[in-house]
């Protein structure tokens, strides 16, 4: 309980900050640098490079759609079948 009465006063303050350098701008200007901002957030994002140390091994990664298909393929077979 006291971990999320911190988050929320975290939260509470970057909204207030966020009001307070945002108060004075016009809704087209207010868009303008949310979309900048997300810009960078995306660009930052991008750049960062995975540690190799904390990179799953491959057989514990979650398995792509295309995967997911074929597994649920098999086990229809399987029960079509009678195999399961």
């Amino acid at each position: 309980m006291i971990k999320d009465s911190k988050i929320m006063a975290d939260l509470h303050g970057i909204r207030e900050r966020f009001y307070e350098k945002t108060k004075k701008l016009s809704h087209s200007e207010l868009l303008k640098v949310i979309k900048e901002q997300s810009q960078k957030v995306e660009k930052e994002l991008s750049a960062a490079k995975p540690d190799s140390e904390l990179v799953v091994r491959k057989k514990y990664k979650v398995p792509e759609p295309e995967a997911m298909r074929e597994i649920h393929q098999i086990r229809e077979q399987r029960v079509k079948y009678g195999k399961d």
